[in-house]
Order: C-alpha cells, then structure tokens, then sequence
C-alpha cells in the first residue's frame, strides 16, 4: 500500500544513519540516556583505594552525571520532531476507521521491516550466551566473545521498537509542549488522543511500561485512560486480574 511504501521508504533512510533509534524516535531516545544515567553508579573503586579517593571519586561521578542529565535535559527540549512521527501524526488524522486500520498496517509492516535484521541477532545472541556460559580456555576468547555479545546486544536495543513505541514518542512529545504552553492541547493531539482512546476501548493492549531501563508511560496516556472512565486519582474502577510475562521482564515493577 501507499502507506506502507511511505514507511519502509523513512525505516531505510533512518537505518543509514548514525542511529537508527535515535533518528526515528529522539525524544525516547534522549529519556534513554537519561534512565541509563540515573542507572549508572560507575565503576566499583580499586581494592586499596583509600576513603579519601573514593570520596573524591564519588563527588567526580555526580558532578559529571549532573553535568550529563542537564546537556540531555537541554537536547530534549530542543529536539526536532522526526520525520517518522509526523508521518505517524498524519495516519491518525483520518477520519477514526481510517486512522484504525492505519495503525494496524503500520504494525503489520513494522514487524515485517525488523523481521530480517533482528533474526540473524537474535540466533547470534543465543550462541554467545551459550559460549560464555562454558568454561572459555582463555581469557582472551571469553574477552572476544562478551566484546561481540555486547555489541549484538547494543544494535538489537537500536531495533527495539514497535507501533507502541510511535505513542511513547508522541506522549513525550505532548508532554514537552504542554509544558511550554499554558493553552488547550493543541488539537492534533486531541486527535491522537481520541483515536488511542478508540483502541483501548476496543479493547487494544498498551503498554504502561516501556524501553531500557524501564520507563512510566505519563500524563498523556493517563488522560486517555481518564477519557474511557479509568480516572487517576480513584482507581477503583480498574481490577489487576494477573501480571503474565517471560522471567525478569519486570513484573513485579508494573505490579
């Protein structure tokens, strides 16, 4: 279809650049870097290092990290909208039926996009673990091996996106202008925010948390949920029936 054209024809372009996340989504991108900083206690001191150093080591990281998160904090309040999700914006403008069945090609040719390039990762991710697993014969191999595991780890996070993850990028993106403007939502996440409300009362999955390291979803979805009578503040009209997930997928988090 057209529409599906158009969006294997922005993954292509973005898959030549620098970063393929990054380029696609910047504004999760950058909540990304923030997380990992949050998540990052540096590099465990030397055995002998007096208290003094490690104090001083300390007092470095935290400068440094605080340094970090306000450049972040600074590019995400000036970071472009993306190509791809303007192009996102536009299949939700549609008449509702429409903006739908948009939404669920987009899905269908995402997954069909990242099939190719994430399989061969994923079958060189179980060999790797599998190797480091067994006792290697030398250092250096096991070295070699933890070296390629990392990388294949770091160009699957670079593929680590779906149809939920335009949302994410849309959320992030009306909560920043919000933030800016004291007046109304702006009408075309008015619109955005109709149309995800017309999904879950279908009764579509959502995602409430999301990337690496894990993340809240914010105000946007909160007032979607509020839109189909699942307000914020009295949760009583919603019934956690189970929590069902792979081992460390965060379970407990969410519960």
């Amino acid at each position: 279809s057209s529409l599906g054209k158009k969006l294997i024809q922005l993954l292509d372009r973005a898959l030549k650049t620098p970063s393929l996340y990054e380029t696609l989504f910047p504004l999760s991108a950058i909540k990304r870097r923030l997380r990992s900083l949050c998540h990052d206690s540096g590099a465990a001191p030397k055995a002998g290092t007096s208290k003094a150093e490690q104090l001083r080591l300390e007092e470095e990281l935290v400068k440094t990290r605080a340094a970090k998160m306000k450049k972040l904090n600074e590019d995400f309040q000036e970071a472009s909208k993306s190509e791809a999700l303007e192009f996102f914006q536009s299949c939700l403008s549609s008449e509702n039926f429409q903006a739908l069945s948009a939404l669920s090609e987009i899905g269908h040719y995402l997954d069909a996009w990242k099939s190719p390039l994430s399989k061969p990762l994923l079958t060189r991710q179980r060999e790797l673990i599998d190797i480091l697993a067994v006792a290697s014969e030398t250092a250096q191999e096991e070295t070699k091996a933890q070296g390629e595991l990392n990388e294949v780890m770091n160009q699957l996070a670079e593929l680590d996106f779906s149809a939920d993850t335009f949302w994410t990028e849309l959320e992030l993106l009306a909560t920043r202008e919000s933030q800016k403007s004291k007046d109304a939502m702006d009408p075309k996440f008015g619109r955005a925010a109709a149309c995800w409300a017309s999904l879950l009362v279908s009764g579509h999955p959502f995602q409430v948390l999301h990337s690496r390291p894990l993340q809240m979803a914010g105000g946007f979805l909160r007032s979607v949920l509020a839109s189909i009578g699942a307000p914020s503040v009295n949760l009583s009209g919603i019934y956690v029936v189970s929590v069902i997930g792979a081992q460390s997928s965060a379970k407990s988090t969410l519960l």
